[in-house]
């Protein structure tokens, strides 16, 4: 299956947009994209790129490039063209988000900046993709493991669309899952079950008495 193309976390979070299609760089943009460019620079780039795109379709190829020459155009400039980010459909996007992503969040009383359109309206790359309308319905009777539960906003996602049996929410903060045990409680979320444990290699502890679990 082709990479879902599925960014705009990312971009959303790249500055206070103008009326005229430009993004005022922030902080958090730097950082990551900065981070692309350090590997870029790395003697191993090469084969390691290299590596990443041999087993790819030619789709998937064409994100992994789109994805590394957008890092490095935040990189090289303060003030973004969105015209040289974003093709015409992900404008289109963007508008759409623009208008309905606050009210999605609203449903789990998220602020602005914990609600993700990765989530909520491209559910993790299963909606507004080339993936078949049927989708959804191979979730059917299985199990979804969601690892790094957070908010809880994935697991409501899951249960309100998709067909599992069952959700487990593996989150190892204490106050994210306080606030998680909210979410299932206000939203009757009967099919998530809730773990607080990180996963790793082998089971045991990990910073401030995470409990491990090995997966």
């Amino acid at each position: 299956m082709s990479l879902l193309t599925t960014f705009f976390h990312y971009y959303q979070k790249w500055g206070v947009e103008d009326l005229i299609g430009r993004s005022v760089r922030t902080d958090d943009a730097m950082g990551k994209s900065e981070t692309f460019i350090r590997r870029f620079w790395a003697p191993d780039y090469g084969d390691v790129l290299k590596r990443l795109r041999e087993p790819l379709d030619e789709e998937s190829r064409a994100v992994v490039d789109k994805v590394l020459r957008r890092h490095q155009y935040v990189y090289t400039h303060n003030v973004m063209k969105h015209s040289e980010i974003y093709d015409d459909q992900e404008r289109r996007n963007r508008r759409i988000l623009r208008r309905e992503l606050p009210a999605m969040g609203a449903q789990l009383r998220l602020p602005p900046h914990l609600t993700e359109a990765s989530v909520f309206y491209y559910h993790h790359g299963f909606r507004h993709t080339t993936l078949p309308k049927e989708w959804p319905a191979r979730f059917a009777g299985r199990v979804i493991l969601d690892i790094g539960a957070a908010v809880g906003d994935s697991a409501f996602v899951f249960e309100r669309f998709y067909e599992a049996s069952e959700i487990h929410s593996f989150e190892p903060q204490a106050r994210r899952m306080e606030y998680l045990r909210g979410v299932v409680s206000e939203h009757g979320l009967r099919k998530v079950r809730l773990e607080q444990s990180a996963l790793g290699p082998e089971s045991g502890f990990g910073d401030d008495a995470v409990c491990v679990l090995k997966f």
